[in-house]
Formats: structure tokens, C-alpha cells, sequence
């Protein structure tokens, strides 16, 4: 039967490989994704073929100069995908899509834990602290704590709570481009020999230099 499941999987039947995007996916992602520079010299691939090169390397655990031919060279492939992870672009993505997917099946787009679960227990006069998560800024939860008697407050993008663990992923991410992981075995090697490179002093350093001597010596 001709039906739209099966115009659906007729057309990713033409793709190049199984993990390249339809036109219909590319429609959903295309607006999620930074937009080209206005300036510099025009890009000889586009944001499309990259990202199908990325999938393909993320999907099947290829290296990535094992990247076929028929997608853009895998330099190429690879920085985009270094400069998009570096952006957070594909847990925005991600984000984006499992809104799409709750709304598809006639959920409410936001996260329920926060109406679920914390509002019940909530007392007038409770203030709630959030990060700047994108699923704790949906619409609905801030009116949901507020309608409970309840504060909601986020914390600053550069809380001196966050900044020792920022300061530790800053380090992790440079050991991780130095080590220029080809395969998931080797990526996940690179992450175990990563971590042997934060001591304990190290660690200590990031505490004092985001709290007062009075609040590092509270929790030694």
C-alpha cells in the first residue's frame, strides 16, 4: 500500500548509504544548524554533505580517513565536526529533536519531571535553582513552580559554582583534539588516559581559584 511510511522508506532506498539524511530529515536539521558565514571564501561543501560524512563515520565506527570518497574530504569532515561539538550543536540537536519526537506522539514537548515530580513537593516560599539546560527552560516549567508558591532562579552562565568542572572539561577536550582519536575503541582509550592527567592537586587548584579559603576549607 502506498502509504506515507512507504514513500518514506522508497526514498531513503535511493540514498547513497543508509546513513545519509532524506530530504525530509535535512528539512528538520537544516534550520537547527549555525548559519555560513556572510564573509570569507564560499564553502566548496555543503552543511548537508557534511553532516551526512559525520553520521556515516559515527555510525558505522569507520576511521575517519576511511570516509568514502563520495562524501567531502575527511579533514574537511572531521574540523566540522570538532567545531560543531565545540559549539554544542549536536546536543542542541539532540535537544531539538526529542521535543519534535514527544510532540509526534502527543506528549507535551517539555520534560514532565519538573511538573511531575518536583512541583508536588514544592512549599510556597521554596526557591528553585536550575542550570541554563535548554530542557529546564521549556515553556511551562517556570509557570508550573511559580503556580506552587515557588521561586525560580537560574544560575549565572559563568557561576564560580560551574567553573572548576568548565576548567576540567577545557583540559579534556585539549588532550582529547592532541590525541586525534581515529576509532571508538581509541577514543575511548584517549579518554581513559585523559583523566590519569587531572591529579588531585590540580582539582584542588580549580576549587580555590573559583571559592574564598573559607568555603574550600568547609569542605575539606
Amino acid at each position: 500500500m502506498w502509504t506515507p511510511a512507504a514513500r518514506a522508506e522508497l526514498a531513503r532506498e535511493t540514498l547513497p548509504y543508509a546513513t545519509c539524511l532524506s530530504d525530509a530529515e535535512w528539512a528538520v536539521l537544516a534550520p537547527l544548524l549555525p548559519a555560513p558565514a556572510r564573509t570569507g571564501r564560499p564553502w566548496l561543501w555543503s552543511q548537508r554533505a557534511v553532516l551526512d560524512g559525520i553520521l556515516y563515520v559515527l555510525r558505522t565506527g569507520c576511521a575517519w580517513r576511511h570516509l568514502p570518497l563520495d562524501f567531502p574530504p575527511w579533514g574537511t569532515v572531521y574540523r566540522w565536526f570538532l567545531r560543531w561539538a565545540e559549539a554544542v550543536v549536536f546536543e542542541r540537536l539532540a535537544h531539538a529533536l526529542t521535543l519534535a519526537d514527544r510532540e509526534r506522539v502527543g506528549r507535551e514537548a517539555g520534560p514532565t519531571g519538573a511538573t511531575e515530580t518536583l512541583v508536588p513537593v514544592l512549599q510556597p516560599g521554596d526557591i528553585v535553582v536550575m542550570d541554563n539546560l535548554p530542557a529546564h527552560k521549556v515553556a511551562g516549567v517556570q509557570d508550573a513552580i511559580e503556580a506552587a508558591g515557588a521561586r525560580l532562579l537560574y544560575l549565572p552562565s559563568y557561576s564560580p559554582d560551574f567553573n572548576p568542572i568548565e576548567q576540567v572539561f577545557a583540559k579534556l577536550k585539549a588532550l582529547l583534539r592532541s590525541a586525534a582519536a581515529r576509532t571508538i575503541p581509541d577514543l575511548w582509550a584517549a579518554i581513559r588516559q585523559a583523566f590519569t592527567r587531572l591529579t588531585p592537586q590540580e582539582c584542588r587548584n580549580y576549587l580555590a581559584a573559583a571559592s574564598s579559603e573559607n568555603d574550600l576549607a568547609v569542605a575539606t
